[in-house]
């Protein structure tokens, strides 16, 4: 699924049950794979590699050399109201 309002790039490749959200860029010559969640204002590189399973999380930029071919999360951690309450 790729979001009416994100940008993929011709000669790039998204894996199949892949989710592209709103405002998303994924260059030319990147690389996801099967079953990733590309967040909202989310920009892929060309030449960046994402394996099968990974969440990139809103408003995250991967740059040329970034990559992860393990399924894993990128972004910050939303904070839950017990470490929303220590910040402040």
């Amino acid at each position: 699924m790729v979001h009416g309002t994100a940008v993929v790039e011709p000669g790039a490749s998204v894996g199949p049950g892949t989710r592209v959200w709103h405002h998303a860029h994924v260059r030319d010559g990147a690389v996801i794979g099967a079953g990733c969640t590309i967040g909202k204002n989310v920009f892929v590189d060309g030449g960046v590699v994402v394996g099968d399973r990974v969440k990139v999380q809103n408003n995250v930029s991967l740059y040329r050399g970034c990559g992860s071919r393990t399924p894993s999360s990128w972004g910050r951690a939303p904070s839950s109201p017990t470490t929303a309450s220590r910040e402040r």
